[in-house]
């Protein structure tokens, strides 16, 4: 299995979270009228958080009445991540 090639270690501590974001929505299940909350967590190492940091700038000054329905999918989410 060793291939020969070194790998650059790093600290333990890179490695680690450094924090968490919690994401929180509500979905409409599919084939009923019932409404699910769904929570998930997303890991933030140290060389993300600046990025992270951008994009919830960017999510507060864009438009997101786009995906303020029911009906609203991913697909209606894409142009709102990708700017």
């Amino acid at each position: 299995m060793n291939s020969g090639v070194n790998v650059a270690p790093t600290t333990f501590l890179k490695m680690m979270p450094i924090g968490w974001y919690r994401v929180e929505f509500q979905t409409v299940v599919t084939g009923s009228e019932d409404v699910e909350t769904v929570r998930q967590l997303v890991m933030a190492l140290e060389d993300q958080v600046s990025g992270y940091r951008r994009f919830f700038e960017r999510l507060a000054r864009a438009d997101l009445s786009v995906i303020n329905s029911e009906g609203a999918t991913i697909a209606d989410a894409n142009p709102i991540m990708s700017d």
